[in-house]
Parts: structure tokens; sequence; C-alpha cells
């Protein structure tokens, strides 16, 4: 998975979403933060809760935040229901700029002119030029993670929490036999570290192969059972089989389009009572486009427009 591991200074304080994200970025004088979102299935809708957590990013310098928690509750998306995810527009969101300092007034503008250039699925759209990226990056923790290997100890250690925290306010309950799946896994490093020691049995998806191969290496005596090399706009969970949906720092590669239609696509693949979590990169106002690796950066605001355009409320937030 793309994106930038948590540093270890961790500052609690109750917040107003506002100002959740009170940090510098050089050389964009953007904000980053670090989301951690889970989204709860009940009947018949669903909620997400948020916390916020001290990150830095792989490309620029360190940053911290005051983290925070945040539930939303689909009110749209239900069982059979179809969701139309063509021409997404994102109101209430600033506009933005990429990493070679072009600005954007829109998100329409930024889509407009990055899904312009060639279809997305080619060698120079928009996931063809993502792949191609990480299919140059080391097999390594320290690869996955932009160069800094050295916090995986303390981002698993998060996570875990987290997933505790979930069950502990009865948000999350599992069904034996568990079943977790690591969406954007790299090399495995979560399955590894946490998930294949919390579950019965874990899934990964990831579709750079060597990424993947690796965590076949890695993985192959433990209790992780499917490995699919598929691009997480192509991935479709099956119906009803998984407590965890675990996307960690991948879910900017996706369009918008695509944002919406896989969380679509995994409300369905969780059991009664299980949850998708989602630790993503955010930036303070509206969105950094990376160059480098084709991914998006989103704001809170853009992700919150974005989770209401696809049926989601804010119903409850708390440090």
């Amino acid at each position: 998975a793309s994106g930038a591991p948590p540093s270890s200074s961790h500052i609690t304080s109750r917040l107003a979403l506002r100002t959740l994200f009170p940090c510098n970025l050089n050389p964009l004088q953007t904000s980053l933060g670090l989301l951690i979102c889970a989204l709860v299935l009940f009947q018949p809708s669903a909620c997400v809760s948020l916390l916020l957590s001290p990150s830095r990013s792989s490309c620029f310098a360190p940053r911290h935040l005051s983290p925070g928690h945040l539930i939303f509750r689909l009110e749209r998306i239900r069982g059979g229901e179809e969701m139309s995810t063509k021409n997404v527009e994102v109101p209430g969101v600033k506009g933005g700029e990429d990493t070679f300092g072009i600005k954007y007034a829109s998100t329409n503008e930024m889509w407009k002119a990055e899904l312009g250039r060639a279809d997305p699925t080619s060698a120079d759209g928009w996931y063809g030029k993502g792949v191609k990226y990480w299919d140059g990056v080391d097999a390594t923790v320290d690869g996955v993670l932009g160069g800094y290997g050295k916090v995986t100890d303390v981002d698993i250690k998060e996570s875990c929490a987290f997933l505790l925290a979930l069950q502990d306010r009865n948000l999350l309950s599992l069904s034996e036999p568990t079943r977790a799946v690591d969406c954007g896994a790299g090399i495995g490093r979560i399955s590894e570290g946490m998930l294949c020691k919390m579950f019965t049995c874990v899934d990964l998806v990831e579709p750079v192969k060597h990424f993947l191969d690796r965590a076949r290496e890695l993985l192959g005596s433990k209790n992780a059972k499917n490995f699919y090399q598929v691009g997480l706009q192509d991935w479709t969970p099956e119906a009803e089989s998984y407590d965890v949906i675990w996307v960690q720092w991948v879910i900017g590669h996706l369009t918008d389009d695509d944002f919406i239609a896989f969380f679509t696509r995994c409300r369905r693949g969780l059991k009664k009572g299980g949850i998708i979590v989602l630790k993503e990169n955010v930036c303070k106002d509206g969105f950094l486009v990376d160059k480098e690796d084709s991914s998006v950066t989103r704001s809170d605001a853009y992700l919150t427009n974005l989770f209401k355009t696809g049926g989601v409320d804010i119903v409850h937030k708390e440090n």
C-alpha cells in the first residue's frame, strides 16, 4: 500500500472537525494527518468510525496532529440497492494542486486532467502509472513505507489498539471462524504483524506482482489463504464473508467514482457485525495529487463530502 506511516508521538485532545489537522507541510504549505476509519455494518444501515492520529509522509517531512474520533452512518447504501458512481461531483471542496505545483480550481478540473490523458487502465493511465511506480519499489517494509520502515511497529500497535477499542465499544462483533482481508496489502506487512494473529483466516489483495510474491513467501506457513493480484477498483469481495476489511494507505489510488463503488461492494462483503477500516493520509484543505505514484491525498472535507455523496452522514464525534 502507498502512503505515510505514523510517527511515534501521540497527542490527545478533544477537537472540532474543522481543527483536526493543525500542521504545516513544505513545500506545498498543506497539512497532512492520518485517518483511520471503520465502516461498521449494522442492519439496515452502517456506521463509520474515524480515528485520527499522528503521521508522516513518505514524500515530505514529518507532521503531527491531534487525534479524534468520528462516526458516520450509511443512509442510502442498503442491501440490494445499486448506486450510480458515474460523474461524481464533490461539493464544498476547495481546489488543490499536484506535486509539480499545478493548481486546480475543483476536483472535477483535476480528474478531467488526470483521466483525460489516457485510458485509466492503460500503461499511461491513472491506474497503470500507479502500478508502474510500485513495480519499481523494493519488496521490503522500508520500500512499501517509503523509507519509513522503522515506524511499522508503532503503526501495528496503534492499529491493534483501534480494533480492540471497536470491540470494547461493541462496534465490532466477530463470528467464528473469523476472517479478514488486507486491501492494498503490499508485502503482507499488516497481515503478518496483526491480521494473521487476530483472525482465523486472512486474504490479501494487491495489484503489484512482486509485492504479492513476497507476501506469499512471508505468509506461506501462516493462516493467509487467498492472494488476489488485482487493484481495488476491480476487486469484489465474497458476499457476507469478512469480519474486517482493512484498507490502509491505498485508497488514494482510487478515483472518486471507484472510491464509492469500492465501499459499496465492501459493504456487501461484510458479515453481520463486521467493519471496514480505512487508514489513510488526509490533508488540511482540498487535495494533493502525487504525480510520481499516481495517487490523491484528500482533505477531511473532501472525504466527508465523498462519503456523503455515497449516502454517509456524521452522527457522532469523540476524542
